[in-house]
């Protein structure tokens, strides 16, 4: 799974069975017989850096709940995750019906654990234990990079400042 692995329950890694997510590639169903967690360490983060967390998220539409819920966070951090849930409508194997989800991360550490774990709930799994499900909240094109606004935000700081130098440059040479 590309430097994931699974430290609870189950997952699926999905090839054809259903549409892949935007951009192509696999997707994972975050509950295989039961509720699943993945994680991936990444390395080479510059403390307090903020980050932006992008990935498509859907749900497995072969059974319940109907609301399929994710949490998501940086394990090393500290943070309390974050909670992402898809509702299942009329997204079917042919048309996932994708949401991109994104959230801003700071990180704490040059090293963090980026962990993705399935909440979904409330089901009579026949398959696992009690409460847990194997229809997940499925995800796919995961991505962390340095936020933009971060430094949108530096530049934008200097702009008053560049324009006042500015407007005084232009009143000495009139």
């Amino acid at each position: 799974m590309g430097g994931w692995t699974v430290v609870s329950g189950s997952v699926d890694l999905i090839g054809t069975y259903w549409q892949a997510p935007p951009g192509g590639g696999r997707s994972v169903d975050m509950a295989g017989n039961e509720n699943g967690t993945i994680q991936q360490t990444i390395s080479g983060l510059t403390v307090g850096q903020n980050y932006q967390l992008s990935f498509a998220m859907s749900g497995n539409p072969d059974g319940p709940p109907g609301v399929k819920t994710l949490g998501v966070g940086l394990t090393i951090g500290g943070g309390s995750p974050i909670t992402f849930t898809y509702t299942i409508g009329s997204n079917s194997h042919s048309d996932m019906q994708y949401q991109t989800e994104t959230a801003v991360i700071t990180a704490t550490s040059t090293s963090e654990v980026l962990q993705f774990q399935d909440l979904s709930s409330g089901v009579d799994n026949p398959v696992g234990p009690p409460g847990t499900t194997p229809w997940g909240a499925v995800i796919g094109n995961v991505s962390l990079v340095p936020e933009p606004t971060t430094m949108v935000a530096g530049a934008l700081l200097l702009l008053p400042f560049g324009a006042s130098t500015l407007r005084a440059l232009r009143r000495r040479t009139a």
